[in-house]
């Protein structure tokens, strides 16, 4: 039962880890054209264009960090899934391709690889970090038309509750997938 289980587990989170990995760079990409064609929508003028839905800057944080928080949930559930069926196995299942093939995870066989992995994941936290600053910071207050201070002001609170809400479960992902490493190795 844990060979079965533990054979689809990784293709499970290998998919949940590479929407992240895509969500975050197209953030990344969208973030860069705008810094490149003078920050017409971090300064509030121009909605983006973002998976086909138009997004004001101020409901971007909001979004992400929702978002964020629910990748974060699911990684944590399937790393427990992980653990828990890697748990009696022999070392190193070659067979299993889904581990084989999640090209950037915490199992690759280069550690540049494994550090772009973490990378990923501590990356997604400094962006909820710096859009909740910015939101309580004031600098970059919101179009009176769109919302009001106040909203935007507890749009940065809620980030960082989130914020700090997500981190334990972040250590328990980097817990649980280092458990899997060490069982597959044979330590």
């Amino acid at each position: 039962m844990n060979s079965n289980l533990f054979e689809a587990a990784p293709a499970r989170a290998a998919k949940t880890w590479k929407a992240y990995i895509s969500a975050l760079c197209i953030l990344h990409l969208t973030l860069l054209i705008d810094s490149l064609s003078g920050f017409s929508f971090l300064s509030g003028n121009e909605p983006i264009s973002l998976g086909g839905f138009k997004v004001v800057r101020e409901a971007l944080s909001l979004t992400y960090g929702i978002l964020f928080t629910l990748f974060i949930v699911t990684a944590f559930l399937e790393s427990g899934v992980l653990k828990r069926s890697s748990v009696g196995l022999s070392p190193t299942p070659s067979g299993n391709s889904a581990v084989d093939l999640w090209f950037i995870s915490p199992f690759s066989a280069s550690r540049f690889l494994r550090g772009l992995f973490w990378f990923f994941l501590v990356d997604g936290f400094l962006f909820l970090a710096a859009f909740s600053l910015i939101h309580l910071d004031g600098r970059w207050p919101p179009n009176p038309d769109r919302m009001s201070a106040k909203i935007y002001t507890l749009i940065g609170r809620v980030d960082f509750i989130l914020f700090v809400t997500c981190l334990p479960f972040a250590y328990l992902i980097y817990r649980n997938l280092r458990r899997v490493r060490t069982v597959m190795a044979g330590k």
